[in-house]
């Protein structure tokens, strides 16, 4: 309809430029034709002329109309047939599928690897010896104190009050200053072990007559000193003590029975008065664990609440190597396994962490230089080639630094304190003087802490 209105009005505009009236000859439908009168009678209005008349004429063939629809008009517009054509369907537009832009991914900054710290202790007291005599080292102050003028192979006891040493192979016994020495038994050749409850200790008498070092003298009997009744008992014969956690057994190994390269020797048991003595282990011992025999116990030492007991079992000499095992035994039904693997292991410098999951020792490598190592019992079994036979472990050793002649735990039990000893390049020079370091397992970090100290002298550390 509007559109209709748009033409005739267009038509009758360019009529009015002429003189002469026009006529407008419509063809439409039927259905147009009130629409199309209806759309001349507005454009007439709107222009305000005389009205044109309109001659509607129908399409072939559609019904003639019944009436037309005339007005008084001068001019006669013939606009010709009128087509209507629909207005095309607008097709909606598709609104696209937003495309998500991802972000870019941050690269992540890492974070910087913090540079360990070289160990360092401020509690306790460290013994050594410099020319002879017997020192103490204030690790709080850092200032040291001469202890006793003739004294080796001490030992702190568990509560830090008492220290008992060696000089000329008598055992005394003194405050932590050396104050009011006691002299308690004579002809002692191992550093005295303390019982847990520091009321007494465990020493060994014999000879020094020692066909190998691993093993005891023949004659070396295992003695306990009471000190608060000043009383000495033998329990056995046998060296290389170790108390239980509780301070109630002790365990020891006997002396070897045969020629160095064929002994054998046991594993015993024995309470503190001496009573109730078994045996657990006796060598030589061999299972399917293991390729080889286990000759020699030696250096036993407990686990933390007592229920298993370890010891080091010499194999022999392989490749160039003394072989031995880290042996676990059961100390209440008997029996025994190796767990690891242990080369060229100094029994007498043998010190078990104070966790009871390990132990601090010093082996001398294929050159003859002293090794420290750190042996770690509890871990996930692994396979290690022993010889070309694959064997399963669980103590597993970690190797430390070199030319260490000596090694304690501090009292905390996490890093240690060792002797480092002047060197060739293969050895500790003999005579010569060594260092005292601080070295942590983990970070294999160490610290000098004291200097000009005997290089092959005993250590040790109390709280």
């Amino acid at each position: 309809m509007r559109r209709l209105v748009s033409w005739l009005l267009l038509a009758l505009i360019l009529g009015g430029c002429s003189a002469t009236p026009a006529t407008v000859n419509l063809t439409v439908t039927p259905n147009l034709r009130q629409q199309t009168a209806t759309a001349i009678a507005l454009v007439n209005q709107a222009l305000q002329r005389p009205t044109a008349t309109a001659t509607v004429t129908a399409e072939p063939g559609a019904p003639t109309p019944t009436r037309s629809s005339a007005v008084q008009a001068t001019p006669t517009l013939n606009l010709g047939p009128i087509t209507v054509t629909p207005l095309p369907t607008a097709t909606p537009l598709e609104s696209p599928t937003p495309t998500e832009t991802p972000l870019p991914t941050a690269t992540p900054t890492p974070e910087p690897t913090a540079t360990p710290a070289p160990p360092s202790a401020n509690s306790g007291w460290i013994y050594f010896e410099r020319a002879g005599g017997l020192w103490s080292y204030d690790v709080k102050l850092k200032t040291e104190q001469l202890v006793a003028e003739r004294g080796e192979l001490a030992r702190v006891s568990p509560n830090g009050t008492k220290i008992a040493y060696l000089a000329n192979r008598t055992l005394f016994v003194a405050d932590r200053d050396g104050e009011n020495a006691q002299a308690l038994t004579t002809n002692v050749n191992e550093a005295p072990r303390w019982a847990p409850d520091s009321t007494a200790l465990a020493v060994v008498s014999g000879s020094t007559d020692n066909r190998y070092p691993l093993a005891c003298a023949n004659d070396s009997q295992l003695i306990v000193v009471d000190l608060n009744s000043n009383t000495s008992t033998t329990l056995a014969q046998g060296c290389q003590p170790a108390w239980s956690p509780d301070g109630k057994r002790l365990a020891y190994v006997s002396p070897t029975i045969g020629d160095i390269n064929e002994g054998f020797n046991t594993v015993g048991l024995v309470g503190r008065q001496g009573q109730n003595g078994w045996t657990p282990v006796s060598a030589p011992v061999q299972n399917a664990a293991f390729p080889d025999p286990r000759r020699i116990f030696y250096a036993p030492f407990w686990n933390r609440d007592g229920s298993r007991l370890y010891s080091f079992g010499f194999i022999g000499y392989r490749i160039l190597i003394d072989f031995s095992t880290l042996e676990e035994i059961d100390p209440i039904n008997g029996g025994t396994k190796p767990i690891g693997l242990a080369m060229d292991v100094q029994s007498a410098s043998v010190r078990p962490t104070l966790r009871g999951d390990g132990a601090a020792y010093i082996s001398l490598g294929a050159k003859g230089s002293p090794m420290l190592n750190v042996m770690s019992t509890g871990n996930q079994p692994q396979v290690a080639d022993y010889i070309g036979s694959a064997i399963e472990v669980s103590a597993l050793v970690e190797y430390g630094t070199e030319f260490v002649s000596q090694a304690t735990w501090a009292p905390a039990g996490e890093i240690l304190a060792l002797v480092v000893c002047a060197n060739d390049g293969y050895a500790c020079t003999p005579g010569g003087s060594g260092t005292i370091q601080l070295y942590d397992p983990k970070t294999k970090l160490s610290t000098t802490l004291i200097q000009n100290v005997d290089a092959e002298g005993s250590i040790d550390w109390g709280r």
